[in-house]
């Protein structure tokens, strides 16, 4: 893995698990007595409906099992790309990422138009699916250009070798 790849993929994993820590947090607070009101802090990311939350600790999480899902599918595709070699082999192609969020798309419209109510479980599958199509097809973009440049830059050299007197 490239030392960008490893950057990235550091950076994508040290946010997902930031916000999951933080939202775990919040809804252990809340439940040990602090205010509901904490839940305000996550309305930027999520709306939070406590009916589409997942429950903690018998206390609905701020962010909604979607959004948790997508932060979590963040965490499982840096892993995967990670300890997975073949991943990095090629870089999944846009049409690979559109396709895994296909799923998420169609379960969220479906239920914004009024056409039928989605389960947390599909909510979570569709965002795990989602989060983990972003990390592998950001991860394997970043790694596949910094090899190109690597390439490139091996190329010059060796030209500039042949062309020196």
């Amino acid at each position: 893995m490239t030392r960008e790849a490893k950057f990235v993929g550091g950076a994508l994993g040290a946010v997902a698990v930031a916000i999951l820590g933080a939202v775990t947090a919040s809804t252990w607070a809340v439940a040990a007595g602090a205010s509901p009101k904490l839940r305000i802090l996550f309305r930027v990311m999520c709306h939070g409906l406590e009916s589409r939350c997942l429950i903690l600790w018998d206390t609905p999480m701020p962010i909604c099992s979607r959004c948790f899902a997508i932060y979590a599918g963040l965490l499982v595709g840096v892993a995967a790309f990670a300890f997975l070699a073949f991943l990095r082999a090629k870089p999944l192609p846009l049409s690979g990422l559109i396709a895994l969020s296909v799923p998420l798309m169609i379960d969220g419209f479906s239920q914004a138009f009024g056409l039928r109510e989605s389960v947390n479980e599909l909510r979570i599958f569709t965002g795990v699916l989602a989060g983990s199509g972003f990390a592998l097809w950001c991860l394997g973009v970043i790694e596949s250009n910094a090899r190109e440049r690597l390439h490139i830059v091996r190329f010059e050299a060796l030209t500039r070798e042949r062309i020196a007197p």
